[in-house]
């Protein structure tokens, strides 16, 4: 008995921003596992050096049935993800979903609101799934999908919660090394205040001060100290 054959059914992700970029991986890898009739593309791994990104996007959503968005705090606003959003649209109609990575659904405004904002839980991806799956040829029965969600789901919510804490590690060390190298520019330009204080004290402080406290006018100072010099180099 021959088996049937079915046809994939691909689905587009969108990213933006290296947080976004490793989750969007990650649902490449996952999403198959668990509908093995989808097939996932997204940008850049899946396009060359040298090709055209308008004309590759184009291509690969007209062949796409559903969007996915992968939101981050970083690019919620970013210019590209808005741009792809509305080149996802158009070509997918409603079948287009955002992916909130670290922020709320409030958090999310302009056309981006619009889509059906999926949390990163196990009931808000399952809905996700659930949906994705209603637009393949021949979709998986309820009971199948849900047995090998559940069965694929810690690992996979375990990889993302990695890469979400990584990045935040990073972020942290990198606000704390800027931090760092602002508190090293503070100190050094109060050395070179010192520095120019102590080497030429006459061009920040008034010269009735120095003549106060030296009890002499400061022109009669420079005279000695020029009469000095003169003395040194005789000897």
């Amino acid at each position: 008995m021959r088996r049937r054959r079915f046809t994939e059914m691909k689905v587009f992700v969108s990213w933006s921003g290296e947080l976004s970029k490793k989750i969007a991986e990650s649902i490449k890898r996952w999403l198959p596992c668990i509908i093995q009739s989808v097939d996932v593309f997204y940008s850049p791994e899946d396009i060359e050096k040298g090709e055209n990104w308008d004309s590759k996007i184009s291509k690969e959503l007209s062949e796409c049935k559903y969007g996915i968005i992968c939101l981050t705090s970083e690019n919620v606003s970013a210019s590209w993800i808005n741009f792809e959003a509305g080149a996802i649209a158009k070509s997918l109609d409603s079948r287009v979903a955002t992916l909130m990575i670290n922020i709320s659904p409030s958090d999310i405004k302009g056309p981006l609101s619009r889509y059906q904002a999926t949390k990163m839980e196990k009931d808000d991806f399952y809905q996700l799934v659930c949906n994705i799956n209603e637009q393949c040829e021949t979709p998986i029965k309820t009971e199948v999908l849900k047995t090998a969600f559940d069965g694929l789901w810690s690992n996979m919510i375990a990889e993302i919660e990695s890469i979400i804490s990584t990045s935040k590690k990073t972020a942290a060390n990198s606000k704390k090394s800027q931090n760092n190298s602002e508190a090293i520019e503070e100190i050094l330009l109060l050395l070179r205040k010192q520095n120019t204080i102590l080497s030429s004290p006459q061009q920040l402080l008034p010269e009735d001060y120095f003549e106060y406290i030296l009890g002499v006018p400061l022109n009669l100072c420079e005279n000695m100290e020029l009469q000095q010099d003169m003395r040194v180099k005789e000897m």
